[in-house]
């Protein structure tokens, strides 16, 4: 079984081939002192890049190859990265440190990270946008389009609107939005643009939500351990017993939609990696 771990080769090849594109693309970077620096900060500040090893392994389960899908991994990570950014302003969260370094705006100022996330988020389509003008087809143009819809008023702003809002939403609504759905949208732009069918991205879909939503608890876990709690965590709400019980639940479902399919191994290793690690 092909397991994907944090000690697994296919997680590494695939982390290592996502870090080199990034850092290549890195390189090409022009921008006015101080957003180059910010944005290379940003960039460059590690983390497990789950997001396009995700695409990359779309693409492998689509059936399609891994470079094809390596602009949108670089995509999603611009995009990312920028909310973290954001996420961390005093306005949002107000973190101080992120991953062990201080946060963009703490380094660099408030004006320079909220310019910094911006420039991110258009680089993104930038990037997409040059691919398309070499190959528009069908999935490339869908990969598109789920990317900006993830990341927008449907996805990743609705969760976070709802996060510092008022009016008390369910946090399940919350990390659908903030966490799931750039999660769901990683996986499917590698499987569309690797050329999986309609049926597999529908089982993908539910296996990315459950993923997504095992991954934040699995962090909210981790967080309240580590009593880093900047915004709502799963375990206040609802206790570490229940936390637990449903990252386990979540992992199970999420391993559940994709046992029909070829190379679901590398799926289920890569759920059971972020159910059971420790950072």
């Amino acid at each position: 079984m092909a397991e994907i771990n944090a000690d697994n080769l296919l997680y590494r090849l695939l982390k290592l081939k996502a870090e080199d594109y990034i850092n290549g693309y890195i390189g090409t970077l022009e921008a006015p002192e101080p957003l180059i620096s910010a944005m290379k900060y940003a960039l460059e500040g590690g983390g497990k890049r789950i997001r396009p090893v995700l695409t990359l392994l779309g693409a492998r389960i689509g059936g399609g190859k891994e470079d094809d899908a390596l602009p949108f991994a670089l995509a999603v990570e611009l995009v990312h990265t920028y909310s973290l950014i954001h996420d961390d302003l005093p306005c949002m969260d107000d973190d101080d440190m992120r991953r062990g370094r201080p946060t963009v705006h703490k380094k660099f100022g408030e004006a320079v990270a909220v310019l910094t996330g911006d420039a991110l988020l258009n680089a993104a389509f930038e990037v997409l946008a040059a691919e398309l003008l070499k190959d528009a087809s069908a999935p490339r143009t869908e990969a598109f389009a789920l990317l900006a819809e993830c990341a927008g008023m449907k996805g990743m702003i609705k969760g976070q609107i709802m996060d510092i809002s008022t009016y008390p939403y369910p946090l399940e609504e919350i990390n659908m939005g903030k966490t799931c759905a750039l999660i769901r949208c990683a996986l499917l732009m590698g499987a569309k643009v690797g050329g999986a069918s309609e049926v597999l991205q529908e089982s993908l879909k539910v296996y990315a939500d459950n993923l997504g939503m095992a991954f934040q608890i699995a962090d909210d876990i981790l967080d309240y351990d580590a009593g880093e709690r900047s915004d709502i965590n799963y375990v206040e709400v609802n206790g570490m017993e229940k936390a637990a019980r449903a990252v386990a639940y979540h992992t199970a479902k999420a391993k559940e939609a994709v046992m029909p399919y070829g190379r679901r191994e590398e799926l289920i290793g890569l759920a059971d990696y972020l159910m059971n690690r420790k950072n």
